[in-house]
């Protein structure tokens, strides 16, 4: 029997290893490795975004195009290299691109390729949590490397594959498969290991609402307006009045990370006072994608573990701004599925990015590509139900006319 891949598979699969990063990938071809493949691979989708006129449909790419400019502006500003702003924000800008490509083109197949290249790598790193937990070394922070990345970092990822496996079970079979359970036990397993709190806290609150809430009517409670009030106000809670303080003990006996809230705050603390400092222009973006700008107790520089902080750090509000503007736009433009027939698919992904930013706010990570699914899946949701709807009547039809063709017969 022949097999045949098309050429599509094949660039999927390209676009998934050249964009997704590996531990275990850089440590052999190294950080500069991964600059070459992204490199090609975003030149590659740029002629074929071009030759198809898909590049002008593409907002987000659009916007983080504009991102990029106002980034390398505020990092030249800084005399920093310029090569920094163009690669960080650029490879997140090509991946909305590509897959913006994928779906213009009536195509899942990257959708369904970065579901199976990153389930494949998800259970590696289980294995190699279990079977030998310091085979990746430790980070500066004494976080473990795991076989896909550091462990203080994976519930992102999961969190974004969370996001795909329902969305392509939803329009492929109408109802969520078994096997994605199994992987959502096999994320839940791989973030307890890891004990990364945030990660912990934002994929248990994740299963709980696939558990509770998906696909049922006290879904509708958590829209757009409330989720986004009750970000604001943790947020706020958080940043500006550190009300995390009243739950030391309980992080204390359970996590064991009281000291970690404390410093959190001491280092948000010293963000906002360096952005007082620069609130137009920001820092820029150098080596590393984060600022090592704010103190800790003992005299160490750290990053300002909080995405929004970060952002503003970088690019003054302005660049925080631009960024906001990308995913009030993923947000809003597909509005009209909350009353439609996906309204229920609609209101998991926003639910899942909303998961995402609040795990964020103990975190500055913004530069991977990967992150980004749901705010690509919830941007593309009726394209993408209607990609399978059109495959699924031209099925029909073909089978409709090869019946004919036998009764004729």
């Amino acid at each position: 029997m022949r097999i045949r891949v098309s050429k599509k598979s094949i660039l999927a699969y390209f676009l998934c290893f050249a964009f997704i990063p590996i531990e275990a990938v850089e440590v052999i071809i190294g950080n500069s490795g991964y600059w070459v493949l992204t490199a090609i691979a975003s030149i590659l989708i740029l002629v074929l975004a071009i030759r198809d006129k898909v590049i002008i449909k593409s907002i987000q790419f659009i916007i983080w195009m504009v991102l990029l400019v106002w980034m390398t502006l505020c990092t030249l500003i800084n005399r920093q290299s310029p090569i920094y702003p163009v690669y960080f924000v650029g490879i997140v800008a090509f991946w909305f691109l590509a897959n913006d490509w994928f779906i213009e083109k009536g195509s899942l197949k990257l959708l369904e390729a970065s579901r199976r290249y990153v389930g494949i790598v998800i259970v590696i790193t289980l294995i190699q949590q279990i079977l030998a937990p310091g085979l990746f070394g430790y980070t500066m922070s004494m976080n473990a490397r795991t076989f896909f990345t550091s462990d203080n970092y994976l519930g992102y990822y999961y969190v974004a594959y969370i996001a795909v496996s329902f969305i392509l079970d939803f329009v492929k079979h109408k109802r969520v498969q078994p096997l994605t359970y199994v992987m959502l036990g096999v994320c839940m397993a791989s973030i307890i290991i890891s004990w990364s709190v945030k990660s912990v806290i934002g994929i248990a609150f994740i299963v709980l609402y696939i558990l509770l809430i998906y696909r049922r009517k006290i879904a509708r409670l958590f829209g757009l307006r409330t989720l986004t009030i009750l970000f604001v106000v943790i947020f706020i809670g958080v940043v500006f009045f550190n009300v995390q303080e009243n739950f030391v003990d309980f992080f204390s006996r359970y996590f064991g990370k009281s000291s970690t809230l404390s410093v959190r705050y001491f280092i948000w603390t010293q963000a906002l006072q360096n952005i007082k400092a620069q609130p137009i222009f920001g820092y820029g973006i150098r080596a590393g994608q984060r600022l090592m700008l704010q103190q800790t107790l003992a005299g160490n520089a750290r990053s300002s573990h909080n995405l929004v902080l970060e952002l503003i750090l970088e690019g003054g509000f302005i660049g925080f701004g631009i960024y906001l503007s990308s995913v009030i736009v993923a947000l809003t433009n597909k509005r009209k599925s909350y009353k439609g027939k996906n309204k229920y698919e609609y209101l998991f992904l926003l639910f899942v990015i909303f998961a995402f930013f609040t795990m964020e706010l103990a975190s500055g990570s913004i530069y991977y590509p990967f992150y980004y699914m749901p705010l690509i899946l919830i941007n593309n949701l009726d394209k993408i139900v209607e990609i399978k709807e059109r495959s699924r009547l031209y099925v029909r039809q073909k089978s409709l006319h090869s019946n004919q063709l036998q009764y004729n017969n």
